[in-house]
């Protein structure tokens, strides 16, 4: 075994050249990211230029990063590998390019944990699967279910800007209820305010139980410690909503009524909703139709046709105008519930 040496600290991103030493003669190796921006991981990024993965898949060095962790492992694709954590330092092996997660925690290895609950079937669709008592989380940890007595609460709206007569209201009510929505301040919603790119796209990780991803964002305008930083890593990471650029995303922009429904479109995608049935519906009905932009007509047909969206009048769609958060509540709900 080789082993790479850093000569760096880790900040929120840093990327620096290391090296394979062998008999006290430094054999290039390739340069590598580290980003510890997301709370309880780091992300050590190996990229896939030049000849890193002969250099690595050849000599299988292994790798030392600092770690301030008190327990520590290592994920490759999801697959938990060999390290050691000593005087502040983890090492592990580096054969392959990609991303390598440090996780804080105790290692726990999958194979012997699915032993116990977790039954591998064929579901006769052609692949096999693990089947998993349910957590009583609702998830799939492996772990047996912890008793728990569930109540419905009742909601009582918190929002001195929303009452029973709106037209919204209930669609708030089911956004919030949800914990999709939350309001500006603990008495209000601000339904009228308008939609932004990083509030819509957290409505979605929301939607998905606030999922944690391994893919390395280079967004130079997006704060890890923002609400809204690990939700923009999910979407962009499953292609849900594209940055205007590699390195700008515009978090703080407020969204148009055609970016919505084609982030939804993808979402929905995403999701494998039925589809097909609404794409060729006709929507040249609305004047306005020529001033939606190609990339966004697919989306439109879809979600003026299961009614997820519907114009501002009988003759407009508006595209181009910005929708505030009690419209993409209303388009939510109607979403989910489809």
């Amino acid at each position: 075994m080789k082993k790479i040496l850093i000569l760096l600290c880790i900040l929120m991103m840093v990327t620096t050249t290391v090296y394979a030493e062998n008999n006290e003669e430094k054999i290039f190796a390739p340069s590598i990211t580290v980003d510890s921006s997301i709370a309880g991981k780091i992300v050590v990024t190996v990229p896939d230029e030049a000849d890193n993965a002969a250099v690595l898949a050849e000599k299988k060095p292994t790798l030392s990063i600092p770690c301030d962790f008190e327990k520590a492992y290592v994920e490759f694709d999801s697959e938990k590998l060999e390290s050691t954590l000593q005087n502040g330092e983890i090492t592990f092996t580096v054969e392959k390019v990609g991303n390598y997660v440090i996780v804080e925690g105790e290692f726990i290895d999958d194979k012997e944990e699915s032993s116990g609950d977790n039954a591998n079937i064929n579901d006769g669709s052609g692949s096999s699967g693990t089947v998993q008592r349910p957590s009583s989380s609702g998830g799939s940890s492996g772990r047996k279910p912890q008793k728990e007595v569930q109540e419905k609460v009742e909601w009582k709206n918190p929002f001195k800007d929303v009452n029973e007569k709106d037209w919204f209201y209930e669609a708030i009510k089911f956004a919030n209820e949800k914990e999709l929505f939350n309001g500006v301040s603990e008495d209000e919603f601000a339904p009228h305010e308008g939609m932004t790119r990083g509030m819509l796209v957290t409505v979605l990780w929301r939607l998905e139980k606030n999922p944690v991803v391994n893919y390395l964002m280079m967004y130079e305008d997006v704060n890890q410690e923002e609400y809204y930083g690990e939700a923009i890593r999910w979407a962009t990471s499953e292609k849900i909503v594209n940055g205007y650029s590699k390195t700008l995303f515009g978090p703080d922009e407020l969204i148009t009524r055609e970016d919505i429904v084609t982030i939804l479109y993808r979402y929905a995608k995403y999701k494998d909703a039925e589809i097909n049935p609404f794409e060729n519906n006709d929507i040249s009905v609305y004047r306005d139709y020529s001033a939606i932009s190609e990339y966004a007509m697919p989306a439109f047909k879809w979600s003026c046709g299961s009614e997820i969206i519907k114009g501002v009048s009988d003759t407009q769609l508006a595209p181009k105008e910005f929708a505030d958060r009690a419209e993409v509540a209303t388009m939510i709900m109607r979403f989910i519930e489809k």
